[in-house]
């Protein structure tokens, strides 16, 4: 039945009655299944809204949030991703009706969730143990030997990358950081997962023989994580995370296109060589949304329905291939308005140059990683920039700190 629901999303454009008819066949038999139901019946609501049938989408978007409050062992999905989908479309849905209260009380909803799901869990998991405002090392191992269940595997592995960015300065920190991300896998916590990919790839860059290899792979593999998990989320407002991992990925490409592994198959041989990790096994039960150029504007297409060739490794590397292309990341001058949009992304509302640095360190961009650094401190800069990263850096540093000297 989920076929059914391909070839409704195919037919769309074609024939919306008859994409009605195959919509309604393959709701009826998930009816009743409470682990497929959600996320069936939010992707009726995704092609109800594309038929332009606005009120039948927010109805099903708003079933789907139900059914996943009212769930209590939990759904063999991701319940963060497709709640954050379902408030998303329902969202879009009530502001095409008109109904802005709706709306608004939904984007509220949405900013919630995404504090609940992202860096406020951190500490939230800290806080547990009544020890609010002390984040050295003898808190955050307390912290992790309190963790014992299965239950507490999504907090465990965020105590333990908070020790590992506390440890770094004492050179085992990527040791640490590869153990929250295995916690993670074992969580089977996507958006974890993908965020602690971005900063083992950070950690791992500062190493004095810096595994270029391993590093893009993890850059990959922090955007393929991010695609499968929002999945249709892509085409209406996608995560931050997201954004800034594709984002990631482009630049790391402008520098050095040849790091990152060329197919999924690589892409998991390197992770579970290099970190013993599983990525098949994590994203099991998550749909490939594929990504192809659209011939006319140049830019990523989502042939929702379509078969399409390629995998999600392919996926990832068109999207940061195509938005931008990473060739205006090396001509500053000519696509200022890039650099802009990337430094934005890259500090993100809860971090600074230093955290820029880091990303940039990450990306391949050590000369201007080291200057922003500089910059920041207040030092002058002791190492030779050229053209490229000198114009990218007044950009970064604007940003992040106000206007350039």
């Amino acid at each position: 039945m989920a076929a059914a629901f391909g070839l409704a999303t195919h037919l769309i454009e074609r024939d919306p009655k008859e994409a009605a008819t195959w919509l309604q066949r393959a709701s009826d038999a998930y009816e009743g299944d409470l682990t497929t139901a959600p996320l069936m019946r939010l992707k009726r609501a995704w092609i109800e809204y594309k038929l332009g049938d606005r009120e039948s989408a927010l109805t099903h978007a708003e079933a789907v949030l139900r059914e996943l409050d009212a769930q209590v062992d939990g759904p063999r999905i991701n319940a963060n991703a497709v709640r954050l989908e379902a408030m998303e479309l329902a969202a879009a849905a009530a502001e095409n009706l008109g109904r802005a209260d709706t709306a608004r009380s939904l984007r509220e909803a949405i900013q919630q969730e995404l504090g609940r799901q992202g860096a406020a869990d951190r500490a939230h998991a800290i806080a547990q143990f009544n020890r609010a405002g002390d984040n050295d090392d003898q808190l955050l191992v307390a912290a992790r030997g309190e963790f014992t269940t299965p239950a507490d595997l999504r907090a465990l592995a965020l105590v333990t990358m908070s020790q590992a960015q506390q440890d770094r300065q004492r050179g085992n920190t990527a040791d640490l950081a590869q153990d929250a991300l295995r916690t993670a896998y074992a969580a089977g916590d996507l958006w974890t997962a993908a965020g602690m990919h971005e900063e083992l790839a950070e950690l791992q860059a500062r190493l004095p023989d810096a595994p270029r290899a391993e590093i893009a792979a993890h850059l990959l593999a922090s955007a393929v994580i991010g695609l499968r998990a929002a999945h249709l989320l892509v085409a209406l407002s996608p995560p931050d995370q997201l954004t800034r991992a594709l984002m990631m990925l482009t630049l790391l490409l402008a520098r050095h296109p040849d790091d990152p592994p060329r197919s999924y198959t690589k892409l998991t041989e390197t992770l579970a060589a290099k970190a013993g990790l599983d990525l098949p096994t994590l994203l099991a039960g998550t749909e490939r949304l594929p990504v192809l150029v659209d011939p006319e504007r140049g830019g990523p297409r989502l042939p929702v329905g379509e078969d399409a060739p390629g995998d999600s490794v392919t996926d990832a590397l068109t999207w940061a291939t195509h938005w931008p292309p990473p060739a205006h990341l090396t001509d500053p001058n000519t696509h200022p308005q890039h650099w802009r949009a990337f430094a934005d992304v890259l500090t993100t509302a809860n971090a600074n140059a230093a955290a820029a640095a880091d990303r940039l360190r990450a990306v391949g961009w050590e000369a201007l990683a080291s200057a922003l650094e500089q910059m920041t401190r207040g030092e002058a800069l002791t190492g030779q920039l050229d053209a490229i990263d000198r114009a990218a850096l007044i950009q970064i540093y604007h940003a992040t700190t106000g206007p350039s000297p």
